[in-house]
């Protein structure tokens, strides 16, 4: 996936925002402010597509024809975690 550009800018956001945004930092909730904006777009970008019926139906023709990879693959990761749960 390539990189996209970035720009450097400046906001003015309420001082209580910013608290949280940096305690979810520094808990490490998120790797940074910048993640924190990032990760907030493409929720918003979700949530839109989540309004698309369009969207919404191809991605249940997606979930409908990869049922079986994932019912098979759910599988395997069952066994796996069976396997290295073993002492």
């Amino acid at each position: 996936m390539a990189t996209a550009k970035t720009e450097k800018v400046t906001f003015s956001l309420p001082a209580d925002l910013v608290r949280q945004m940096r305690e979810a930092v520094q808990k490490g909730g998120v790797a940074s402010q910048n993640a924190l904006v990032r990760e907030a777009e493409f929720e918003r970008e979700m949530e839109e597509a989540a309004r698309d019926p369009l969207f919404m139906q191809d991605l249940t023709e997606c979930m409908h024809d990869f049922r079986f990879v994932d019912a098979e693959s759910s599988h395997l990761i069952a066994e796996d975690e069976e396997f290295e749960a073993q002492p």
